[in-house]
């Protein structure tokens, strides 16, 4: 058995267990153990060796509104933070991965770099919340039979080219994922059959999220 992977972009509100409902911004990477959207976020029920991607190039950029302060609360409307965990539950270290933002106008372009390659990857991820819309009513999950991009592998090992967009907001613009071409050189901890034909990033992957939360 293998983790795949997929990318996901998500600008709306979220329910937190039934509890709350919270605005959140999200663009990543992040495992499913199966084929369908629902088994995403889950591991298996036991660990098993070789089962995660080989990333040998991995970076995030999200472009998000620069949170702004609100005065008479004293704290900003939004944060921004880089998130990460491993098959094992545990975050990455520091020294894993870069974390960079700059100014573009009135927003922030948020960089997020993988530097280990054989990190077990469970999610790899720029996350944000937007407290405006704390309170407001959920977005509804997407099923299968909409709203997926996932790219399809081809018998040459490559990526085609695909689009991606946030389906809760038409107002974000679409982004291009370009193509990359898998490699067939055996990598410690993972075959080239699994780079090849059960990951969806393997050699290199950047995933652009140029997009106007």
């Amino acid at each position: 058995m293998q983790y795949r992977y997929r990318a996901g972009v998500f600008s709306g509100v979220r329910s937190y267990s039934g509890v709350a409902t919270g605005g959140t911004r999200i663009c990543g990477v992040y495992a499913c153990t199966g084929e369908t959207r629902e088994s995403c976020g889950l591991r298996f029920s036991s660990y098993i060796p070789d089962a995660t991607a080989i990333f040998q190039e991995l970076v995030i950029e999200a472009m998000m509104p620069t949170p702004a302060l609100i005065a008479d609360l004293d704290t900003n409307n939004a944060v921004v933070y880089p998130v990460s965990s491993k098959v094992s539950i545990m975050p990455l270290e520091a020294k894993e991965f870069d974390y960079t933002t700059s100014k573009n106008y009135t927003n922030t372009i948020y960089t997020m770099s993988l530097k280990n390659s054989s990190a077990e990857l469970l999610t790899f991820a720029v996350w944000g919340r937007r407290f405006a819309t704390d309170g407001q009513t959920e977005d509804p999950p997407l099923s299968d039979a909409e709203g997926d991009v996932t790219p399809e592998i081809t018998t040459e090992g490559s990526i085609p080219e695909t689009t991606t967009s946030d389906a809760t907001n038409p107002d974000i613009p679409a982004t291009n994922a370009p193509t990359t071409e898998a490699s067939t050189t055996s990598q410690p901890g993972a075959s080239a059959v699994h780079l090849l034909s059960r990951v969806l990033f393997a050699a290199m992957v950047a995933l652009i999220c140029y997009c106007q939360f």
